[in-house]
Protein backbone atom coordinates (compact mmCIF):
# COMPACT_ATOMS: atom_id res chain seq x y z
CA UNK A 1 0.00 0.00 0.00
CA UNK A 2 2.74 2.41 0.76
CA UNK A 3 4.31 1.56 -2.03
CA UNK A 4 1.17 2.10 -4.55
CA UNK A 5 0.58 5.47 -2.76
CA UNK A 6 4.37 6.43 -2.88
CA UNK A 7 4.27 5.51 -6.97
CA UNK A 8 1.56 7.01 -7.80
CA UNK A 9 -0.35 9.32 -5.49
CA UNK A 10 3.49 11.24 -4.45
CA UNK A 11 1.45 14.08 -3.37
CA UNK A 12 -0.89 11.66 -1.29
CA UNK A 13 2.01 10.52 0.16
CA UNK A 14 3.66 13.75 1.05
CA UNK A 15 0.34 14.16 3.26
CA UNK A 16 -0.51 11.19 4.78
CA UNK A 17 2.67 9.69 5.27
CA UNK A 18 5.16 12.83 5.81
CA UNK A 19 3.19 15.43 7.15
CA UNK A 20 4.72 19.23 6.38
CA UNK A 21 7.84 19.85 5.78
CA UNK A 22 9.04 20.02 9.11
CA UNK A 23 6.72 17.08 10.48
CA UNK A 24 9.69 14.73 10.59
CA UNK A 25 12.36 17.35 12.31
CA UNK A 26 10.24 18.28 14.92
CA UNK A 27 9.30 14.84 15.51
CA UNK A 28 13.01 13.24 16.43
CA UNK A 29 13.95 16.35 17.64
CA UNK A 30 11.64 15.53 20.86
CA UNK A 31 13.07 12.38 21.37
CA UNK A 32 16.34 11.72 23.92
CA UNK A 33 19.60 10.47 22.64
CA UNK A 34 19.17 7.73 25.82
CA UNK A 35 15.45 6.42 24.77
CA UNK A 36 15.99 2.74 24.20
CA UNK A 37 13.72 2.80 21.19
CA UNK A 38 16.62 4.78 19.05
CA UNK A 39 19.30 1.82 20.21
CA UNK A 40 18.90 0.01 17.42
CA UNK A 41 17.18 1.99 15.32
CA UNK A 42 20.55 4.53 14.97
CA UNK A 43 22.32 1.32 14.02
CA UNK A 44 20.14 0.23 11.43
CA UNK A 45 19.20 3.43 9.54
CA UNK A 46 22.12 5.88 10.79
CA UNK A 47 20.32 9.11 9.31
CA UNK A 48 17.04 7.93 10.92
CA UNK A 49 16.16 11.49 11.54
CA UNK A 50 15.51 12.60 7.68
CA UNK A 51 14.63 9.24 6.80
CA UNK A 52 12.50 7.16 8.89
CA UNK A 53 8.82 7.55 9.50
CA UNK A 54 7.19 6.98 12.97
CA UNK A 55 3.95 4.97 12.53
CA UNK A 56 0.94 3.95 14.89
CA UNK A 57 -0.68 0.37 15.17
CA UNK A 58 -4.27 0.43 16.55
CA UNK A 59 -6.34 -2.52 16.84
CA UNK A 60 -9.87 -2.76 17.87
CA UNK A 61 -12.84 -5.09 18.02
CA UNK A 62 -16.05 -3.65 16.86
CA UNK A 63 -19.78 -5.11 16.11
CA UNK A 64 -20.29 -6.46 12.36
CA UNK A 65 -23.41 -8.19 11.77
CA UNK A 66 -25.71 -9.57 14.42
CA UNK A 67 -23.54 -12.16 15.77
CA UNK A 68 -19.90 -11.58 14.55
CA UNK A 69 -17.06 -9.03 15.95
CA UNK A 70 -14.46 -7.52 13.49
CA UNK A 71 -10.97 -7.62 14.73
CA UNK A 72 -9.61 -4.42 12.88
CA UNK A 73 -5.85 -3.94 12.86
CA UNK A 74 -4.97 -0.43 10.85
CA UNK A 75 -1.81 2.14 11.13
CA UNK A 76 -1.34 5.59 10.48
CA UNK A 77 1.82 7.99 10.31
CA UNK A 78 2.64 10.02 13.25
CA UNK A 79 3.79 13.28 11.10
CA UNK A 80 0.50 13.12 8.93
CA UNK A 81 -0.77 15.14 12.12
CA UNK A 82 0.69 18.28 10.66
CA UNK A 83 -1.29 17.66 7.51
CA UNK A 84 -4.13 16.50 7.79
CA UNK A 85 -6.74 18.82 10.08
CA UNK A 86 -8.86 17.56 12.83
CA UNK A 87 -12.50 18.04 10.56
CA UNK A 88 -10.40 15.71 7.62
CA UNK A 89 -11.90 12.47 7.86
CA UNK A 90 -10.21 9.33 9.38
CA UNK A 91 -9.96 7.58 6.14
CA UNK A 92 -7.37 9.98 4.91
CA UNK A 93 -4.77 9.29 7.52
CA UNK A 94 -5.29 6.20 8.60
CA UNK A 95 -4.87 2.94 6.64
CA UNK A 96 -6.92 -0.75 7.02
CA UNK A 97 -4.57 -3.58 7.66
CA UNK A 98 -6.76 -6.72 8.13
CA UNK A 99 -10.33 -7.40 9.71
CA UNK A 100 -10.81 -10.44 10.90
CA UNK A 101 -14.09 -12.32 12.11
CA UNK A 102 -14.06 -13.76 15.13
CA UNK A 103 -15.87 -16.75 13.79
CA UNK A 104 -12.93 -17.18 11.63
CA UNK A 105 -11.01 -18.07 14.73
CA UNK A 106 -13.05 -21.37 15.69
CA UNK A 107 -11.39 -24.44 14.93
CA UNK A 108 -14.10 -25.53 12.68
CA UNK A 109 -13.07 -22.51 10.11
CA UNK A 110 -9.39 -23.94 9.94
CA UNK A 111 -10.51 -27.45 9.27
CA UNK A 112 -10.27 -28.40 13.27
CA UNK A 113 -7.27 -26.51 13.79
CA UNK A 114 -7.16 -24.24 16.28
CA UNK A 115 -5.36 -20.43 15.15
CA UNK A 116 -4.87 -18.05 17.88
CA UNK A 117 -4.77 -14.84 17.06
CA UNK A 118 -1.03 -14.70 17.03
CA UNK A 119 -1.22 -16.01 13.53
CA UNK A 120 -3.55 -13.16 12.10
CA UNK A 121 -0.29 -11.31 12.86
CA UNK A 122 2.55 -13.36 11.18
CA UNK A 123 2.21 -11.43 7.34
CA UNK A 124 1.05 -8.00 9.42
CA UNK A 125 4.97 -8.84 11.02
CA UNK A 126 6.70 -9.69 8.02
CA UNK A 127 4.82 -7.07 6.16
CA UNK A 128 5.52 -4.00 8.82
CA UNK A 129 8.88 -5.41 9.17
CA UNK A 130 9.84 -4.80 5.69
CA UNK A 131 8.59 -1.50 5.64
CA UNK A 132 11.29 -1.01 8.91
CA UNK A 133 13.98 -1.93 6.36
CA UNK A 134 12.54 -0.08 3.33
CA UNK A 135 12.69 -3.23 0.95
CA UNK A 136 10.37 -5.11 -0.34
CA UNK A 137 9.76 -8.53 0.67
CA UNK A 138 11.69 -11.50 -1.30
CA UNK A 139 9.37 -14.42 -0.05
CA UNK A 140 6.03 -14.87 2.22
CA UNK A 141 5.38 -14.76 5.97
CA UNK A 142 5.92 -18.23 6.13
CA UNK A 143 9.55 -18.44 4.20
CA UNK A 144 8.08 -19.39 0.64
CA UNK A 145 9.78 -17.86 -2.42
CA UNK A 146 7.02 -15.72 -4.29
CA UNK A 147 5.67 -17.42 -7.82
CA UNK A 148 7.59 -15.88 -10.44
CA UNK A 149 5.40 -13.41 -12.57
CA UNK A 150 3.38 -12.38 -9.82
CA UNK A 151 3.62 -8.82 -8.34
CA UNK A 152 4.95 -9.33 -5.31
CA UNK A 153 7.82 -11.72 -7.41
CA UNK A 154 8.64 -8.30 -9.61
CA UNK A 155 8.88 -5.98 -6.89
CA UNK A 156 10.83 -8.52 -4.05
CA UNK A 157 14.02 -6.41 -3.28
CA UNK A 158 13.24 -2.70 -4.28
CA UNK A 159 12.76 0.11 -2.50
CA UNK A 160 9.25 0.27 -1.00
CA UNK A 161 9.19 4.06 -0.81
CA UNK A 162 12.38 5.77 -2.26
CA UNK A 163 14.68 6.55 1.21
CA UNK A 164 11.53 6.43 3.39
CA UNK A 165 11.04 3.47 6.02
CA UNK A 166 8.23 3.23 8.27
CA UNK A 167 9.46 2.86 11.72
CA UNK A 168 6.16 1.48 14.44
CA UNK A 169 6.72 3.36 17.43
CA UNK A 170 3.31 3.91 18.85
CA UNK A 171 0.64 0.79 19.63
CA UNK A 172 -2.51 2.51 21.09
CA UNK A 173 -5.84 0.80 21.74
CA UNK A 174 -8.90 0.26 24.55
CA UNK A 175 -7.11 -1.86 27.04
CA UNK A 176 -9.40 -4.71 27.37
CA UNK A 177 -8.63 -5.66 23.19
CA UNK A 178 -4.91 -4.99 23.97
CA UNK A 179 -5.21 -7.97 26.60
CA UNK A 180 -7.30 -9.99 24.95
CA UNK A 181 -6.39 -9.48 21.74
CA UNK A 182 -2.37 -10.07 21.99
CA UNK A 183 -3.01 -12.57 24.83
CA UNK A 184 -0.46 -11.11 27.55
CA UNK A 185 -0.84 -11.12 31.11
CA UNK A 186 -2.63 -7.54 32.43
CA UNK A 187 -6.49 -8.59 32.09
CA UNK A 188 -8.21 -6.44 33.95
CA UNK A 189 -10.15 -9.11 35.88
CA UNK A 190 -6.72 -11.35 36.47
CA UNK A 191 -4.51 -11.43 39.95
CA UNK A 192 -2.67 -9.04 38.45
CA UNK A 193 -4.87 -6.17 36.40
CA UNK A 194 -2.10 -4.77 34.45
CA UNK A 195 -0.09 -5.82 31.33
CA UNK A 196 2.22 -2.55 32.22
CA UNK A 197 3.73 -3.03 35.45
CA UNK A 198 3.46 -5.96 38.37
CA UNK A 199 1.08 -4.97 40.59
CA UNK A 200 -1.51 -7.49 42.21
CA UNK A 201 -4.66 -7.85 43.79
CA UNK A 202 -3.53 -8.51 46.83
CA UNK A 203 -4.78 -5.10 49.38
CA UNK A 204 -2.55 -5.63 52.52
CA UNK A 205 0.28 -5.42 49.72
CA UNK A 206 2.75 -2.54 48.42
CA UNK A 207 2.18 -3.91 44.77
CA UNK A 208 -1.49 -3.57 45.08
CA UNK A 209 -3.15 -1.98 41.99
CA UNK A 210 -5.30 0.05 44.00
CA UNK A 211 -2.07 1.97 46.13
CA UNK A 212 -1.43 4.82 44.81
CA UNK A 213 0.62 6.18 48.35
CA UNK A 214 4.08 7.11 48.15
CA UNK A 215 5.02 3.46 49.18
CA UNK A 216 3.23 1.98 46.13
CA UNK A 217 6.16 -0.82 44.81
CA UNK A 218 4.85 -1.10 41.39
CA UNK A 219 5.31 3.09 40.82
CA UNK A 220 9.02 2.21 40.25
CA UNK A 221 8.38 -1.12 38.34
CA UNK A 222 7.25 0.09 34.66
CA UNK A 223 8.09 -3.26 31.93
CA UNK A 224 10.80 -1.63 30.17
CA UNK A 225 13.62 -4.91 29.64
CA UNK A 226 11.86 -7.76 27.30
CA UNK A 227 14.17 -10.25 29.10
CA UNK A 228 12.29 -10.10 32.01
CA UNK A 229 9.03 -9.48 30.74
CA UNK A 230 9.67 -12.58 29.05
CA UNK A 231 10.26 -14.34 32.04
CA UNK A 232 6.99 -12.69 34.05
CA UNK A 233 4.70 -13.98 31.03
CA UNK A 234 6.60 -17.90 31.37
CA UNK A 235 5.47 -17.50 35.06
CA UNK A 236 2.09 -17.40 33.96
CA UNK A 237 -0.25 -21.07 34.05
CA UNK A 238 -0.38 -21.87 31.12
CA UNK A 239 2.71 -19.42 29.92
CA UNK A 240 1.98 -16.38 28.06
CA UNK A 241 3.84 -15.51 25.10
CA UNK A 242 5.34 -12.52 24.03
CA UNK A 243 3.30 -10.85 21.27
CA UNK A 244 5.78 -10.67 17.83
CA UNK A 245 5.54 -6.95 18.11
CA UNK A 246 7.59 -6.75 21.10
CA UNK A 247 9.66 -9.39 19.98
CA UNK A 248 13.06 -8.81 18.86
CA UNK A 249 13.94 -7.98 15.52
CA UNK A 250 16.70 -10.56 15.32
CA UNK A 251 13.75 -13.15 16.25
CA UNK A 252 11.81 -11.92 13.57
CA UNK A 253 9.49 -9.72 15.52
CA UNK A 254 8.69 -6.35 15.04
CA UNK A 255 10.93 -5.36 17.65
CA UNK A 256 8.86 -2.62 19.15
CA UNK A 257 9.52 -1.67 22.97
CA UNK A 258 7.36 -2.41 25.34
CA UNK A 259 7.23 1.61 26.70
CA UNK A 260 5.52 1.59 23.25
CA UNK A 261 2.29 0.58 24.25
CA UNK A 262 0.47 3.72 25.05
CA UNK A 263 -2.36 3.73 27.07
CA UNK A 264 -5.61 5.51 25.57
CA UNK A 265 -6.95 9.17 27.13
CA UNK A 266 -10.54 8.57 25.19
CA UNK A 267 -10.57 4.91 27.35
CA UNK A 268 -9.03 5.15 30.34
CA UNK A 269 -9.55 9.24 31.32
CA UNK A 270 -12.60 10.26 29.15
CA UNK A 271 -14.77 7.03 29.60
CA UNK A 272 -12.88 5.73 32.45
CA UNK A 273 -11.96 7.79 35.38
CA UNK A 274 -13.48 10.91 34.56
CA UNK A 275 -17.49 8.91 33.92
CA UNK A 276 -16.80 8.47 37.50
CA UNK A 277 -15.59 11.68 38.80
CA UNK A 278 -18.68 12.84 37.13
CA UNK A 279 -21.19 10.60 38.33
CA UNK A 280 -20.43 10.98 41.96
CA UNK A 281 -20.02 14.82 41.65
CA UNK A 282 -23.83 15.40 39.99
CA UNK A 283 -25.10 12.66 42.68
CA UNK A 284 -23.63 14.81 45.84
CA UNK A 285 -24.49 17.87 44.15
CA UNK A 286 -28.20 16.64 43.70
CA UNK A 287 -29.02 14.27 47.14
CA UNK A 288 -26.39 16.17 49.75
CA UNK A 289 -25.10 19.59 48.52
CA UNK A 290 -28.36 21.62 46.96
CA UNK A 291 -31.43 22.07 49.49
CA UNK A 292 -34.46 21.86 47.05
CA UNK A 293 -35.57 18.59 46.23
CA UNK A 294 -33.67 15.86 44.07
CA UNK A 295 -35.33 17.17 40.76
CA UNK A 296 -35.24 20.61 41.45
CA UNK A 297 -31.40 20.61 42.31
CA UNK A 298 -30.97 18.29 38.72
CA UNK A 299 -32.70 20.98 37.40
CA UNK A 300 -30.76 23.80 38.78
CA UNK A 301 -27.38 21.73 37.24
CA UNK A 302 -28.75 21.27 34.39
CA UNK A 303 -29.17 25.14 33.76
CA UNK A 304 -26.10 26.15 35.25
CA UNK A 305 -24.56 23.64 33.00
CA UNK A 306 -25.85 25.08 30.05
CA UNK A 307 -24.74 28.75 31.03
CA UNK A 308 -21.25 28.28 31.94
CA UNK A 309 -21.65 25.73 28.52
CA UNK A 310 -22.63 29.46 26.31
CA UNK A 311 -20.02 31.20 28.52
CA UNK A 312 -16.97 29.18 27.36
CA UNK A 313 -18.12 27.85 23.90
CA UNK A 314 -17.94 24.65 24.94
CA UNK A 315 -17.27 22.26 21.66
CA UNK A 316 -18.40 19.16 22.02
CA UNK A 317 -21.51 19.71 24.91
CA UNK A 318 -24.41 17.50 26.29
CA UNK A 319 -27.55 17.77 24.59
CA UNK A 320 -29.40 17.06 27.91
CA UNK A 321 -28.53 15.56 31.61
CA UNK A 322 -31.00 13.84 34.03
CA UNK A 323 -31.36 11.52 36.77
CA UNK A 324 -30.82 9.00 34.05
CA UNK A 325 -27.44 10.12 32.97
CA UNK A 326 -25.89 8.98 35.90
CA UNK A 327 -27.46 6.96 38.34
CA UNK A 328 -27.24 3.44 37.58
CA UNK A 329 -29.77 1.18 38.40
CA UNK A 330 -33.76 1.50 39.08
CA UNK A 331 -34.11 5.65 39.92
CA UNK A 332 -36.17 5.14 43.04
CA UNK A 333 -33.17 3.46 44.41
CA UNK A 334 -30.60 5.96 43.55
CA UNK A 335 -27.89 5.06 46.08
CA UNK A 336 -28.31 1.17 45.88
CA UNK A 337 -25.26 1.55 42.88
CA UNK A 338 -22.45 3.53 42.51
CA UNK A 339 -23.26 6.35 40.01
CA UNK A 340 -21.45 6.94 36.92
CA UNK A 341 -21.68 9.81 34.19
CA UNK A 342 -22.85 8.34 31.13
CA UNK A 343 -22.51 10.19 27.70
CA UNK A 344 -19.33 10.35 24.69
CA UNK A 345 -16.05 11.06 26.05
CA UNK A 346 -15.80 14.33 24.21
CA UNK A 347 -18.79 15.38 26.08
CA UNK A 348 -17.75 13.94 29.45
CA UNK A 349 -14.08 15.52 28.91
CA UNK A 350 -15.50 19.13 28.63
CA UNK A 351 -18.01 18.48 30.92
CA UNK A 352 -15.33 17.66 33.75
CA UNK A 353 -14.06 22.11 34.02
CA UNK A 354 -17.88 22.60 33.88
CA UNK A 355 -18.45 20.71 37.04
CA UNK A 356 -15.30 21.98 38.66
CA UNK A 357 -16.88 25.38 38.60
CA UNK A 358 -20.37 24.32 39.63
CA UNK A 359 -18.88 22.69 42.39
CA UNK A 360 -17.02 25.52 43.93
CA UNK A 361 -19.98 27.84 43.65
CA UNK A 362 -22.23 25.13 45.89
CA UNK A 363 -19.36 23.67 48.38
CA UNK A 364 -19.92 23.97 52.01
CA UNK A 365 -17.59 26.53 53.61
CA UNK A 366 -15.01 24.45 55.79
CA UNK A 367 -15.85 21.24 55.09
CA UNK A 368 -13.01 19.01 54.59
CA UNK A 369 -15.13 16.36 52.39
CA UNK A 370 -15.91 19.14 49.53
CA UNK A 371 -12.71 20.22 49.78
CA UNK A 372 -11.36 16.68 48.75
CA UNK A 373 -13.51 16.79 46.00
CA UNK A 374 -12.61 20.18 44.62
CA UNK A 375 -8.87 19.14 44.59
CA UNK A 376 -9.99 15.73 42.50
CA UNK A 377 -11.91 18.04 40.18
CA UNK A 378 -8.97 20.82 39.95
CA UNK A 379 -6.50 17.73 38.94
CA UNK A 380 -8.72 16.67 36.59
CA UNK A 381 -9.22 20.02 34.92
CA UNK A 382 -5.74 20.47 35.52
CA UNK A 383 -4.90 17.06 33.46
CA UNK A 384 -7.33 18.51 30.30
CA UNK A 385 -5.40 21.48 30.06
CA UNK A 386 -1.78 20.29 30.38
CA UNK A 387 -2.95 17.89 27.27
CA UNK A 388 -4.95 20.48 25.49
CA UNK A 389 -1.39 22.54 25.60
CA UNK A 390 -0.57 24.61 22.15
CA UNK A 391 2.71 25.84 21.23
CA UNK A 392 3.54 29.58 20.15
CA UNK A 393 1.86 28.41 16.77
CA UNK A 394 -1.53 26.89 18.26
CA UNK A 395 0.02 23.43 17.63
CA UNK A 396 -0.54 20.61 19.61
CA UNK A 397 3.23 18.88 20.24
CA UNK A 398 4.26 15.70 19.60
CA UNK A 399 6.03 15.95 22.71
CA UNK A 400 4.78 18.72 25.94
CA UNK A 401 6.94 21.03 27.32
CA UNK A 402 8.97 19.26 30.54
CA UNK A 403 7.53 21.23 32.60
CA UNK A 404 4.04 20.50 31.67
CA UNK A 405 4.38 16.95 31.43
CA UNK A 406 5.74 17.16 34.89
CA UNK A 407 2.60 18.96 35.76
CA UNK A 408 0.61 16.45 34.62
CA UNK A 409 2.13 13.94 36.20
CA UNK A 410 1.97 15.38 39.37
CA UNK A 411 -1.98 16.47 38.66
CA UNK A 412 -2.23 12.93 38.29
CA UNK A 413 -0.49 12.05 41.20
CA UNK A 414 -2.13 14.15 43.72
CA UNK A 415 -5.84 13.00 42.18
CA UNK A 416 -5.39 9.56 42.73
CA UNK A 417 -4.24 10.47 46.46
CA UNK A 418 -7.02 12.36 46.61
CA UNK A 419 -10.10 10.49 44.78
CA UNK A 420 -9.09 6.98 47.47
CA UNK A 421 -9.42 9.40 50.35
CA UNK A 422 -12.85 9.64 48.90
CA UNK A 423 -13.40 6.32 48.34
CA UNK A 424 -12.18 4.86 51.60
CA UNK A 425 -14.36 7.78 53.27
CA UNK A 426 -17.43 6.65 51.46
CA UNK A 427 -16.42 3.00 52.14
CA UNK A 428 -16.78 3.82 56.05
CA UNK A 429 -19.99 5.64 56.14
CA UNK A 430 -21.45 3.04 53.47
CA UNK A 431 -22.10 5.26 50.93
CA UNK A 432 -21.84 4.01 47.58
CA UNK A 433 -19.95 6.77 45.75
CA UNK A 434 -15.80 7.36 44.22
CA UNK A 435 -15.33 3.73 43.38
CA UNK A 436 -12.13 2.92 42.18
CA UNK A 437 -11.38 0.45 39.07
CA UNK A 438 -8.38 -0.56 37.48
CA UNK A 439 -8.94 2.62 34.82
CA UNK A 440 -7.03 4.62 38.21
CA UNK A 441 -4.35 2.87 37.97
CA UNK A 442 -4.02 3.02 34.23
CA UNK A 443 -4.82 6.75 34.24
CA UNK A 444 -1.00 6.65 36.75
CA UNK A 445 0.76 5.02 34.07
CA UNK A 446 -0.74 7.52 30.93
CA UNK A 447 0.37 10.27 33.17
CA UNK A 448 3.59 9.15 33.07
CA UNK A 449 4.27 8.06 29.32
CA UNK A 450 3.26 11.48 28.41
CA UNK A 451 6.77 12.40 29.46
CA UNK A 452 8.10 11.48 25.90
CA UNK A 453 4.69 11.39 24.10
CA UNK A 454 1.90 13.91 24.23
CA UNK A 455 -1.28 11.89 25.11
CA UNK A 456 -2.75 13.63 22.06
CA UNK A 457 -0.79 11.53 19.65
CA UNK A 458 -1.93 7.54 21.05
CA UNK A 459 -5.73 8.59 21.57
CA UNK A 460 -8.02 6.64 19.56
CA UNK A 461 -10.83 9.22 18.72
CA UNK A 462 -10.33 9.24 15.26
CA UNK A 463 -9.81 5.44 15.35
CA UNK A 464 -12.79 5.28 16.55
CA UNK A 465 -14.59 6.97 14.07
CA UNK A 466 -12.20 4.59 11.20
CA UNK A 467 -13.42 1.42 12.63
CA UNK A 468 -16.71 2.30 12.15
CA UNK A 469 -16.87 3.14 8.96
CA UNK A 470 -14.49 -0.12 8.04
CA UNK A 471 -18.02 -1.92 10.20
CA UNK A 472 -20.10 -0.74 7.97
CA UNK A 473 -17.49 -2.40 4.83
CA UNK A 474 -17.52 -5.28 6.59
CA UNK A 475 -21.39 -5.57 6.97
CA UNK A 476 -21.73 -4.95 3.41
CA UNK A 477 -19.75 -8.90 2.34
CA UNK A 478 -21.82 -10.82 5.08
CA UNK A 479 -24.26 -12.07 2.55
CA UNK A 480 -23.44 -15.04 1.14
CA UNK A 481 -20.05 -15.77 2.22
CA UNK A 482 -18.40 -17.26 4.94
CA UNK A 483 -16.74 -15.59 7.90
CA UNK A 484 -13.82 -16.90 6.58
CA UNK A 485 -13.84 -15.67 3.16
CA UNK A 486 -15.21 -11.92 3.99
CA UNK A 487 -11.76 -10.29 5.24
CA UNK A 488 -11.51 -10.47 1.24
CA UNK A 489 -13.53 -8.99 0.45
CA UNK A 490 -13.41 -5.76 2.73
CA UNK A 491 -9.92 -5.70 2.09
CA UNK A 492 -11.28 -4.85 -1.89
CA UNK A 493 -14.24 -2.62 -1.21
CA UNK A 494 -11.37 -0.88 1.24
CA UNK A 495 -8.83 -0.53 -1.81
CA UNK A 496 -10.66 0.05 -4.08
CA UNK A 497 -12.37 3.01 -2.34
CA UNK A 498 -9.23 4.53 -0.57
CA UNK A 499 -7.85 4.25 -4.61
CA UNK A 500 -11.01 6.53 -5.91
CA UNK A 501 -10.59 9.01 -3.31
CA UNK A 502 -7.31 9.84 -4.03
CA UNK A 503 -7.51 9.40 -7.85
CA UNK A 504 -10.72 11.92 -7.64
CA UNK A 505 -8.54 14.05 -5.45
CA UNK A 506 -5.78 14.22 -7.84
CA UNK A 507 -7.86 14.83 -10.58
CA UNK A 508 -10.06 17.66 -9.21
CA UNK A 509 -6.23 19.08 -8.47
Amino acid sequence: MANFIYTNFPADFKNKFLGNDNAMAEFWSGIPEDDPRITKLKIDHRNYKETCIPIVLHGDGVPCTNSLSLDTISFESMLAKRSTGESSSSVDSIFFCTGLFTQTMTAEAFGGQYKSKREMWKPLVHSFRSAYYGIMPSHDSDGAAFVDGTDNFKLKDQPIAGKYKLVPWVLKGDMDFNVNHFEIPGHWGSNTPCPTCPCTRDDNSPMAWNHFGDGALWKGMTFTDIDLYRIYCRSYTPPKQVPLIFTPLDENGLGMHLKSSYKDTLHVADLGVSKHIGGSVLHELCYDILPGSAKENMDQIWNEIQQLYGAQQTSSQFSYLSFVSFVTGKLDSPHANYPLLGGKGAEIRHLIPILNSIWRAHMRPGNNHDRMVERVLQRMTSFYECINYTDANGVHPFHLPAHIAAKLVKDIDRLLTFYSHLSRESMLNNVMRWYIVPKHHYLWHLANEATDLNPRMSWCYANEDFVGKISIIGMSTRHGQAAAFRSHALARKYILGLFLRMYHSLSAS
